[in-house]
């Protein structure tokens, strides 16, 4: 096969045996692909700076006849990444991000508007006071619409009272649905209490333009509440729970 050319975020890389290494990509337009970078870890010229976790590159590579590990035959780094490794808290929420894609996008499925997802999520995270948990929040929101795990927040799943009928709520991460206060006692796993304005929040974040999504205006209560119903809801989904959770967790108690 001929050799390709895209745009791509390096979601994992690790190294295989004593002089390559294993490359998992977000790609603009071939979805995540694994590639094998041979001699990777003696090559300055063909894979220079460019393979480490969160770093947005171009690559050049070889499909071959099964999805599972492609060649990687060139990569070009295309951003600084000082601003976010310098940075914990920064580069903690890409890690995340990374993390995340890597558990729940299948291998070598294009998702329309999934990179251009993480790329304007990452262009966010590196402006001057980044408000990082408030953008993990949209990026999470619009990731798990993207990927048809969107959280059902118009009505109550038991009974199906609309939103408008009640201003608090509570929501099930087993159910991926919000709780009527009436239904809430029938439900004997966790459920999250929630105000009707972070539902509310959530529902514009997966409307808006993802611009307009990012420069929302946000209440602690709201912030805190919509972080940990969508973390909790992430957790059921994922049969892994992701690495760098624990460290955002820290991250969350610096900012609450």
């Amino acid at each position: 096969m001929r050799s390709l050319n895209t745009d791509a975020v390096v979601l994992r890389s690790r190294d295989f045996q004593d002089t390559h290494r294993i490359v998992t990509f977000i790609t603009r337009d071939h979805g995540k692909i694994t590639t094998m970078a041979r001699h990777a870890r003696h090559s300055k010229k063909r894979f220079a700076n460019c393979l480490e976790p969160c770093s947005v590159v171009k690559i050049t590579f070889t499909p071959k006849a099964n999805k599972t590990l492609w060649h990687l035959d060139h990569g070009i780094l295309c951003k600084d990444p000082t601003p976010v490794r310098s940075n914990i808290d920064i580069f903690t929420t890409h890690c995340l991000i990374c993390e995340i894609m890597d558990l729940m996008c299948p291998l070598a499925e294009p998702i329309p508007g999934l990179y251009e997802l993480i790329e304007d999520s990452f262009n966010q995270l590196t402006k001057n006071d980044p408000l990082l948990v408030e953008h993990f929040i949209v990026f999470l929101t619009r990731f798990l619409g993207i990927m048809g795990y969107a959280p059902q927040l118009s009505h109550c799943f038991k009974c199906h009272t609309p939103l408008s009928s009640h201003a608090i709520w509570f929501f099930s991460p087993d159910n991926g649905s919000i709780v009527c206060p009436l239904c809430s006692h029938k439900i004997y796993s966790k459920l999250n209490r929630v105000c009707a304005g972070t539902i509310k929040t959530l529902i514009a974040i997966r409307q808006l333009r993802l611009s307009r999504a990012f420069a929302l205006k946000w209440t602690l209560e709201i912030k805190i509440q919509a972080i940990e119903m969508l973390i909790d809801f992430l957790v059921q989904r994922l049969t892994i729970k992701p690495r760098s959770l624990s460290m955002f967790y820290d991250l969350l108690k610096t900012t609450s």
